[in-house]
């Protein structure tokens, strides 16, 4: 039988997901059937069929797994020789609110720092065809959090998000950026210098592997990780146009967690009927009042 003790969690949970083509229901299917990673990557075909919704071609290339670590400790060499970190779902740093979501992924690559488990955490999005307005929103929500000591999660996209980044980095706090790609593929391409600048005292994270070009659907699974990674999400511009925030507002409402679309009415409401609408049905609450973020903040558990 093949000596697993070889070979690091990282590496098998690599050869599993990698070369086994394990998604985040299929690995948490394995685990409810096997119990450990060990005895998946000993299973055989015939008894991976006896779960339920398995089929041969996936039974036979999780079967076979385990002949491909060899070649998932090379590719987890050549992460770490790039200093990108793969963070798995057995690691104790992996972000344990994901587990709230129906299909966490497996594994994230991660650069940067890992986004700690412990610290009360929000999710600032809105508006990739933003207005000044709704970056200026953008900025102060921010701010004032970053002011609370509150982390902040973002996507890299454009507008209102890429707001995010620079007014936290601007308050002299950490940012994290949820990505729609692998990392030799940025998306948007122009936000390399973001980027970097994100990294340097926060992290990218990403579900894709460095190769993954972006695809035009990979917002919804960004915005899984964006609803799934904080203790609440926070909207600050959106239209019925702004299919990406109208997608997570879906999403946060799919999870039950917790989200708000702040109003300043300094700035006035940036949202249009179809997506207040749509928030407040996915349970969405609207504060109006730059105020309110103490309450949000006394919110976050």
């Amino acid at each position: 039988m093949l000596d697993l003790k070889t070979y690091s969690t990282t590496v098998q949970m690599l050869a599993l997901c990698r070369y086994g083509k394990v998604n985040g229901r299929s690995f948490e299917a394995l685990m409810r059937h096997f119990g450990s990673l060990e005895r998946i990557l000993h299973s055989d075909s015939g008894t991976l069929m006896a779960i339920p919704g398995m089929d041969v071609d996936r039974a036979n290339r999780i079967s076979k797994a385990s002949e491909s670590l060899d070649k998932a400790a090379k590719f987890y060499q050549s992460l770490r020789d790039r200093e990108i970190e793969a963070v798995t779902h057995c690691d104790g740093v992996y972000p344990r609110r994901l587990e709230e979501t129906n299909d966490p992924p497996p594994i994230l690559f991660w650069r940067g720092r890992i986004l700690p488990n412990d610290v009360k955490t929000v999710t600032i999005c809105g508006a990739s065809e933003s207005t000044i307005a709704g970056m200026e929103l953008s900025s102060n929500v921010t701010k004032e959090f970053a002011e609370r000591g509150v982390q902040i999660v973002s996507s890299l996209r454009s507008g209102c998000d890429a707001a995010v980044h620079l007014a936290a980095k601007a308050a002299g706090a950490s940012s994290f950026a949820i990505l729609e790609s692998g990392f030799d593929f940025l998306y948007p391409a122009d936000h390399g210098a973001l980027a970097v600048d994100i990294v340097q005292t926060g992290g990218l994270v990403t579900e894709y592997e460095p190769d993954t070009r972006w695809r035009a659907d990979h917002y919804r699974t960004t915005n899984r990780l964006l609803a799934g990674l904080p203790n609440a999400v926070i909207v600050t511009e959106c239209y019925e146009k702004s299919y990406e925030t109208v997608d997570l507002l879906v999403a946060c409402g799919e999870l039950g967690k917790l989200v708000f679309v702040i109003i300043d009415p300094r700035l006035g409401a940036l949202a249009d009927e179809f997506s207040l609408q749509k928030a407040q049905t996915n349970g969405a609450i609207v504060m109006v009042g730059m105020d309110k973020i103490d309450d949000i903040s006394l919110a976050l558990v």
